[in-house]
């Protein structure tokens, strides 16, 4: 297979998956480089289950939407399985449901592809809102969540693990942004964007796309709706403006509440600003789906 030459709109990051030939010789080979509006997204012809981290956001459900294609088209013979996190019960009852109601939808979207959904439990005490940084800088929602990724990897066999994580706006500063994700693909390395451990490949191919290129994905690959039923939205039920006159208390919450979003959290602002870029991104992207 020849190295990766990349696309001129992530040039930078679709080459990081050449040092795969450096580290990973022996399993290079056995991977296909799909080539999604300029993004390469990697694929292992040898897997046969793999899982990927759904929150209930666009970002995780458009990477579903676009492995679900790839299987799909090239006939793999793959099934993807579903790895959900339970956070923050007590003040956002409605992202369990959330996260339910977008599994179903791809489900319902992909029956033959879509697998099992596991599901686990992050105590709200250990968020890294509550506690911070405990151990090496990570909180105790990261340990935990990178944790039964691996038990989860290694009881059902699951020979790759996807993640959503995308990049900040390059051309918008929001204050109360994870500045981690401010990180460029000109900074990164193979290790960003995938590593092997325990047996499983973890791969990150969001790492350095921003949230326009991926909200314009459901909209080329007329999957809108689906994007309606995702929320990002981290305001609770403490946001007097718009969500506590809704659900005041735990109690008050019940499945399938239309739940207004803040407005005010970084993911509603960085979605809406996606959403203002639409129609540019749409068209800058035009020759790759035209």
């Amino acid at each position: 297979m020849e190295k990766l030459k990349g696309f001129k709109m992530f040039e930078v990051s679709n080459s990081l998956y050449n040092d795969l030939y450096k580290y990973f010789p022996e399993d290079a080979d056995n991977f296909v480089f799909h080539k999604v509006c300029g993004l390469t997204i990697p694929f292992s012809l040898t897997w046969r289950q793999i899982g990927i981290n759904i929150s209930g956001g666009a970002d995780s459900a458009s990477l579903c939407l676009l492995l679900c294609k790839i299987i799909k088209e090239n006939n793999y013979k793959c099934k993807i399985h579903v790895i959900t996190f339970v956070r923050c019960w007590t003040t956002r009852p409605w992202q369990e449901p959330k996260g339910h109601e977008v599994y179903q939808k791809l489900k319902s979207m992909f029956p033959k592809i879509i697998g099992n959904r596991y599901e686990n439990y992050i105590p709200p005490e250990l968020e890294y809102g509550v506690i911070g940084p405990i151990i090496k800088g990570r909180s105790g929602d990261q340990i935990e969540g990178s944790s039964f990724n691996s038990y989860v990897a290694y009881k059902h066999k699951l020979s790759a693990i996807f993640n959503g994580t995308s990049m900040n706006p390059s051309d918008e500063v929001f204050d109360n942004r994870m500045k981690e994700r401010d990180k460029t693909s000109e900074q990164g390395t193979l290790r960003d964007i995938m590593y092997h451990d325990k047996g499983t490949w973890f791969i990150h191919p969001y790492r350095f796309v921003q949230k326009d290129w991926i909200v314009a994905q459901y909209f080329i690959h007329g999957a809108e709706d689906l994007f309606n039923t995702t929320r990002g939205c981290e305001g609770d039920i403490n946001d007097g403006n718009h969500i506590n006159p809704v659900v005041p208390t735990l109690e008050s919450y019940k499945p399938g509440m239309d739940v207004p979003v803040c407005g005010a959290c970084f993911w509603c602002l960085e979605r809406d600003w996606a959403v203002s870029k639409l129609p540019d991104t749409m068209n800058k992207l035009r020759q790759y789906y035209e």
